[in-house]
């Protein structure tokens, strides 16, 4: 019976390890993109943008509504 739980553990464990390899990378790419030198400026200045809720001068925002 034991063998079997170490087993089923086992499995979860390697479950977990694969989703967190892909969030890890995930993550790094996105790291890599704020280097300094590998920074893409457009980006950080969407994201800025969006998260400070703020807009350049005569831009129009245009608000999505994501529910389904």
């Amino acid at each position: 019976m034991r063998w079997v739980d170490y087993e089923d553990d086992i499995r979860d464990s390697q479950k977990t390890l694969a989703s967190l390899k892909i969030k890890r990378s995930e993550m790094e790419s996105r790291a890599n993109q704020l280097r300094a030198n590998g920074l893409d400026t457009n980006i950080l200045d969407a994201r800025a943008r969006e998260k400070l809720f703020v807009s350049r001068p005569n831009e129009l925002v245009i608000f999505l509504d994501h529910t389904p």
